[in-house]
Parts: structure tokens; C-alpha cells; sequence
């Protein structure tokens, strides 16, 4: 996947975004990215038709213990997905794994490239219910 690629720009809530006129908008450059990682962190691998490796499988560690060892299963998971094709390359990301609660975490992702100000993207893990993200 080129990582300047251009897509349909979607909501928060996964709709297609329109602009005033009712036409269809885009995603290129940094938003393409961040929209491309929302999709990911949310995804399980073989839930989306056009690419089966795409997705974090962060929903299944639902019932997991919040352990250290959870928290780097996370970090692990969130790399791969983000750059298994190169929409990112590991040394620009940064993954910091945050208890909330007995029950939830916050995984917080720092992206920088070529020198420009640093991308960040957030997911609420909810050890019971899934993830929210928050981006």
C-alpha cells in the first residue's frame, strides 16, 4: 500500500464524508494515514474483503488479564498492523500502552515523518467490552 495513497475520506462514524455540495470527498497524505490507522486499530486481520492481513485483532484480548505482558502483546500488535505494508515504518512509531482501570487501557501511538509535526492516535482498549478509538 503506498503511503500517499488516495481514499474515499470517511467519519468518525464511517460514513463517507461529503462536502457542502453533496460531492464525495478525499483522504490523501496525512489524513489518508490516519484514517487508514483508525481503520486498522478497529479491525479485525481478515474482517476487511480487499485485504486479509489488514487489522490490530485487538478485540481479541477481550478477558485478558491487564498485565505488563498484555501491554506488550498490544504494542505488538499495534506495530504490525500499522506496518506491515508499509503505511508507516517501525522507527517512526512510538506505543505507549496506559492502565486506565483494572478493566480498560489507553493505547496511545505517535507517528513522525519527514520532519513534520507528529501524528498521534489514540485507542481505548476495554479489557470486557473491545475498543473505542478515540481519534
Amino acid at each position: 500500500m503506498a503511503r500517499d495513497a488516495l481514499d474515499f475520506r470517511i467519519t468518525p462514524q464511517w460514513d463517507l464524508a461529503l462536502t457542502p455540495t453533496k460531492d464525495l470527498m478525499t483522504a490523501q497524505g496525512r489524513l489518508y494515514r490516519e484514517q487508514q490507522a483508525r481503520l486498522r486499530l478497529s479491525l479485525m486481520r481478515g474482517e476487511w474483503a480487499s485485504d486479509r492481513f489488514m487489522g490490530a485483532d485487538l478485540d481479541e484480548l477481550r478477558g485478558e488479564e491487564n498485565t505488563r505482558e498484555l501491554g506488550d502483546e498490544i504494542i505488538s500488535r499495534v506495530i504490525r498492523a500499522l506496518t506491515y505494508d508499509g503505511l508507516f515504518l517501525e522507527e517512526e512509531l512510538s506505543v505507549d500502552v496506559v492502565p486506565l482501570s483494572e478493566d480498560e487501557v489507553l493505547v496511545r501511538i505517535e507517528a513522525s515523518d519527514e520532519g513534520t509535526t507528529p501524528q498521534t492516535f489514540e485507542v481505548a482498549l476495554h479489557l470486557l467490552h473491545g475498543t473505542k478509538p478515540l481519534f
